[in-house]
């Protein structure tokens, strides 16, 4: 009797299912293409400052912004970064965030101003390495 689905991908869905309850063991750049392809993260590429307000701003909790020297950073609210990354100081401690980290600092948080009417504010800030900046929306 033939199965009526292709297990491969069943069998890799549950996979990363598994490797998303066990954060550990999931590397960063890992963790990061999870977040960029949330629906909440908010793409600000070649966009104006959108005006949000910070119960809006809170929901997003993760943006994509063109950076200094043209790359692409990821930015995450210190809210945001505390829920998501349960396990922050190890982390932190691992040489995956020394390297993505583009925050000043050991925990790679830096000020941006990202929406209008708002000055700089804190986030936790990633540099997108070339194979995880996802395409500019249309």
């Amino acid at each position: 009797m033939a199965i009526p689905f292709d297990v491969g991908d069943r069998a890799d869905d549950a996979y990363r299912n598994f490797q998303a309850q066990q954060p550990s063991m999931t590397p960063l750049a890992a963790r990061l293409a999870t977040i960029l392809a949330r629906p909440q993260t908010l793409d600000l590429r070649g966009k104006s400052r959108p005006r949000l307000s910070d119960k809006a701003f809170e929901r997003h909790g993760a943006f994509v912004v063109s950076g200094i020297k043209g790359r692409t950073e990821l930015l995450f609210t210190r809210s945001f970064w505390r829920s998501t990354f349960a396990d922050r100081h190890q982390v932190i401690a691992s040489a995956d965030f020394r390297l993505l980290k583009s925050g000043k600092g050991p925990r790679g948080q830096g000020q941006r101003r990202i929406r209008a009417g708002k000055g700089r504010e804190w986030f936790v800030c990633f540099k997108l390495p070339a194979a995880l900046i996802p395409p500019l929306p249309s």
